[in-house]
């Protein structure tokens, strides 16, 4: 990709998304190297122009080549200019002496785009420029100016010049590399016959004496470079067509889009299958038109049948949305009072309508029945209502059973239930003999057949009795049952025991004299539920006991910790289940006995774990140079070098043959970076393994600036040396004067006396001498 060096001009770079771009050889990739005027007077190529300033005339452009071109070489010429491939064009702002006056020579990039520019089309135009050593200065009217290929160019004739305001330059440049920006300008020409272009500096100072120049084969020059020019119309063909058709529905798309750009569908309509179609408008300029259409096959809404209404319908309107989600509206409106038959009107064309009757009836009136003593008085239910509805029951009539039967009317009238009541002679199932007292027992209120009451005498839980049941209806049923008070066989509970039961067997014998068996056999070693089953002489009922046998709590060792683990704790439960907490309070940074304490339980068997915490290793990092070497070595802080197995040194995740608690950085300036990481692992007499690291910045140490300007930009902000590892520092003018001294410096001065105000601008000698005694003398200058 080769770049223009344009005078003093900025362009910008714009994605044009599918559109067309207009401009020929775009990126100056067929041009020759070294361009002369015989070149420019005999040729012609796409991108570059020579002109000249016309001093007398209005124009500030003009084709007419100035004499001096016919002895001076053109300097418009290619070269590199990172960070885009290829080479640029240079076009230059001369300045060059000739006979008794100057003669001012300006060169612009001069384009070819594919086809006229239509007006009342709006466009983009973009492009890549490097400032070059423009950038300190503003852009001066940098502008752009499209022409008729072959007419004379001048500010006057054609359209105006798109002049790119000085702030249009975002902070932020496409490449951290040599200033290079991305520009974005909009044009809507107004005139016909538009089909090249211009771009340079528009100033109507044809001196521009406000720009700085540079020399260039003997010719005082400014510049700057640009790259990648784009021109393309930011006008979009619009439609408005159906998102979805039914399946076999005739598909027409339309040549001439809603804002009268005509083009080609492609692919053909498809009204079979959902399909994308891409509209190309026949004047590439245009961009293209993407639109997917579905092709949809007939659907059958369906809906679940709504209830039938009594009198009027408890609903405020039929569902909009379908059980299979066909959206659409119900015709006629929503009636409550009327049976009525409503027809579905899908929104999606290709579904089908579907219909649905409401049906609204009349409730049949019956005289109540009942209740019943027993048994009912009737043997049937009447077939015709009060209000003249006839029908059947369902289910069959029961004279003995309380039920709700249902009346279906023989015509389409809403159907009625009839309760009947025939109270039932209680019945309730035997209790069993109770083998204990028992004093929250209740005798039963309601029946086993719903009957409720109440029974007398009042329950006694001590003695065997007869109670009679009593309905409370008013036919006054009734019926009784004897309950049993036997005794149940009384225990001592025996144990907790720690770790194994003291006894051999469960006693046979129970404390209030019943004898029997227990299941299963006994065991003294784990916790077990047992059961007593009393002899044939006694009350049934089996009695339970849980011989608990606490185990003693048991941990796996902890295993020392070579750092501190602030997340750590010790475990709540032991390796056998048991629950607990441990005193005191774990401590990550010290060594400790620690005791366990369950959680139940009646075993009082302490638990101790020991826990070490190794000592965490501190040290301290020292920076010196020696002899122009730059030496990094670590100091023990709490342990001894002894206390060390091996060392392992890494620069920048390089691993170094270097085994000792310091090395000479200047030995390995391969693996140095601008920011540099270098890493210590070392193991220690507990087998713990230490990482360490630290930060250098820059390649170059053991070397003295030759200046510094604290004006806040960040470079040079103060005398920098760090890499001496602390160094006494005298600072003398020009009259051999200390005018600042530091002892133990650590990068402090930025131009100050000793007094703290700033230095006046100018040159000044410093005397260093670093830890081991060596000297350094020299000069700096100092510029704020």
């Amino acid at each position: 990709m080769k770049k223009l060096l344009l005078l003093l001009s900025i362009f910008s770079l714009f994605q044009a998304n599918a559109q067309q771009n207009l401009v020929l050889n775009p990126s100056f990739e067929q041009t020759n190297g070294i361009l002369n005027c015989d070149y420019y007077q005999t040729n012609y190529f796409p991108l570059v122009d020579w002109q000249t300033v016309a001093l007398t005339s209005p124009d500030l452009i003009s084709n007419t080549l100035n004499a001096a071109c016919v002895t001076s070489s053109l300097h418009t010429s290619t070269t590199f200019e990172p960070p885009f491939a290829g080479n640029n064009y240079i076009a230059l702002l001369n300045f060059q002496p000739n006979l008794n006056s100057e003669r001012f020579y300006r060169e612009y990039i001069r384009g070819k785009i594919s086809q006229p520019l239509q007006p009342g089309i709006p466009y983009k135009i973009v492009f890549n420029v490097c400032l070059g050593n423009r950038s300190n200065v503003g852009m001066n009217k940098l502008g752009i100016k499209f022409i008729n290929n072959l007419s004379v160019i001048s500010v006057t004739p054609g359209d105006p010049i798109v002049f790119l305001d000085a702030d249009a330059i975002s902070s932020a440049s496409i490449s951290n590399l040599n200033n290079w920006y991305q520009i974005t300008l909009d044009y809507t020409p107004t005139v016909t016959n538009l089909d090249a272009f211009f771009i340079g500096i528009f100033s109507d100072d044809p001196y521009i004496s406000n720009i700085p120049a540079v020399q260039v084969y003997g010719v005082s020059t400014a510049y700057i470079l640009i790259d990648d020019i784009k021109v393309y119309s930011n006008f979009l063909p619009e439609f408005n067509l159906q998102n979805i058709i039914c399946k076999g529905t005739p598909l027409t798309l339309p040549t001439v889009s809603t804002n009268g750009i005509s083009g080609t569908w492609s692919p053909a309509p498809n009204n079979q299958q959902t399909t994308t179609y891409v509209f190309t408008p026949n004047n590439p300029i245009y961009g293209t038109y993407t639109k997917t259409i579905v092709v949809a096959n007939q659907m059958l809404p369906t809906f679940t049948q709504i209830s039938y209404f009594c009198e009027v319908a408890e609903i405020d309107g039929l569902p909009t949305i379908s059980n299979n989600g066909l959206e659409g509206v119900w015709t006629p409106e929503f009636n409550s009072y009327q049976t009525t038959t409503y027809t579905f009107i899908p929104n999606l064309p290709c579904a089908l309508n579907t219909e649905m009757i409401v049906r609204v009836g009349i409730t049949p009136e019956f005289s109540p029945i009942g209740p019943f003593c027993g048994q009912a008085t009737i043997t049937s239910l009447p077939t015709v209502s009060n209000n003249g509805v006839t029908g059947t029951w369902s289910p069959a009539f029961d004279p003995t059973q309380t039920r709700t039967y249902s009346f279906l009317p023989s015509t389409n009238i809403c159907p009625v239930g009839l309760h009947i009541v025939v109270e039932q002679v209680p019945i309730f199932d035997q209790i069993e003999p109770f083998c204990e007292i028992d004093l929250n027992f209740n005798l039963p209120t309601v029946s086993a057949n719903g009957v409720t009451g109440t029974w007398s005498p009042a329950f006694n839980p001590y003695q065997t009795t007869t109670y009679t049941f009593v309905s409370d209806s008013s036919c006054g049923l009734s019926a009784e049952m004897t309950i049993i008070i036997s005794e149940k066989a009384e225990f001592i509970q025996i144990g907790p025991f720690c770790d194994v039961a003291d006894i051999e067997s469960l006693p046979t014998v129970s404390n209030n004299g019943i004898s029997g068996t227990w299941s299963p056999v006994f065991n003294p070693n784990q916790t077990t539920i047992y059961t007593f089953t009393p002899n044939e002489a006694f009350c049934s009922e089996t009695v339970t006991m849980e011989v608990v046998i606490e185990k003693t709590p048991t941990f796996d060792p902890i295993d020392p910790f070579c750092e501190v683990d602030l997340n750590f704790s010790l475990p709540t439960i032991s390796t056998n289940g048991i629950s607990g907490t441990w005193s005191p309070d774990f401590d990550p940074y010290n060594s400790q006995n620690y005791t366990f304490t369950r959680d139940s339980g009646d075993c009082s068997k302490q638990i101790t774990l020991d826990v070490v915490v190794y000592p965490q290793l501190k040290l301290d990092f020292n920076f010196y140079c020696e002899n122009n070497e730059y030496y990094v070595e670590f100091i023990p802080n709490n342990f001894s070098l002894t206390d060390i197995i091996d060392i392992n040194w890494l620069i920048n995740n390089s691993s170094i043959s270097e085994t000792g608690n310091k090395i000479n950085l200047s030995d390995y300036s391969n693996l140095l970076l601008e920011l540099n990481t270098i890493e210590i692992i070392f193991t220690d007499s507990n087998d713990c393994l230490h990482t360490k690291e630290i930060q250098i910045l820059g390649k170059d140490f053991c070397k003295i600036q030759k200046g510094i300007s604290p004006n806040g930009d960040g470079l040079n902000e103060y005398l920098d040396l760090v890499s001496f590892g602390g160094v006494d520092l005298k600072i003398f003018n020009r009259y051999g004067s200390v005018v600042y001294e530091k002892s133990n410096y650590k990068n402090e001065w930025n131009g100050q006396s000793n007094s703290g105000k700033d230095l006046p601008t100018g040159t000044y000698f410093y005397l260093i001498q670093n830890r081991n005694g060596e000297k350094f003398t020299g000069y700096i200058q100092l510029t704020f």
